[in-house]
């Protein structure tokens, strides 16, 4: 029985690929570096980790004990985020 190593790489890294594009990545905070999977049936695009870590970041001084909104929260990565540095509250609202 013979192989194909660079079919088996490929397929190897599109299996990844794909796994990861339905992934999300908890940045900081009580549940950092715990995974979110959501649909793959979905065209989600959820918030990159960059965008996502600059902009809590910015926020972290209001976020303990804040009661947060997620509007179009598709993966919800932003709200399990907030909760993840302390927002008390979330409320995640998509179509």
């Amino acid at each position: 029985m013979t192989h194909d190593t660079n079919k088996l790489t490929t397929e190897f890294a599109k299996g990844n690929s794909l796994r990861a594009r339905h992934t999300v990545r908890i940045i900081a905070g009580h549940w950092r570096h715990r995974l979110i999977r959501f649909d793959p049936g979905e065209a989600l695009r959820p918030t990159p980790d960059g965008v996502r870590e600059t902009v809590f970041n910015w926020l972290i001084p209001f976020i303990k004990g804040a009661r947060c909104l997620d509007l179009f929260a598709g993966s919800g990565a932003l709200g399990f985020e907030a909760l993840s540095r302390g927002a008390a509250q979330v409320t995640m609202v998509d179509h």
